[in-house]
């Protein structure tokens, strides 16, 4: 059952997502800095990394587009949540 599916377009400069070759990522809403991680690449797996916890991705790039899914699952009070993210992403 989906209890939420939608699509939003965020305007230029409202959200950023800046991966960096030094091996972090950082975060913008409306050009003010929101959260700075660390990532890496094993296999076929992008991971965002936030303190102890790891959020991976799997990942295609294709010339200047990385396409991006997370996908996250969880059980809270005995109900089961599934939640997706799917990113696509330009190198500027």
């Amino acid at each position: 059952m989906i209890v939420n599916d939608s699509t939003y377009t965020y305007q230029s400069e409202e959200f950023v997502l800046d991966i960096l070759a030094d091996g972090t990522c950082k975060t913008y809403e409306y050009g003010i800095l929101d959260e700075t991680f660390t990532w890496k690449v094993d296999g076929n797996m992008f991971s965002l990394i936030e303190g102890s916890n790891s959020r991976g991705a799997k990942f295609t790039v294709i010339d200047d587009t990385l396409t991006m899914d997370f996908t996250s699952n969880w059980d809270e009070a005995g109900v089961k949540y599934k939640r997706v993210f799917y990113y696509v992403l330009k190198l500027i």
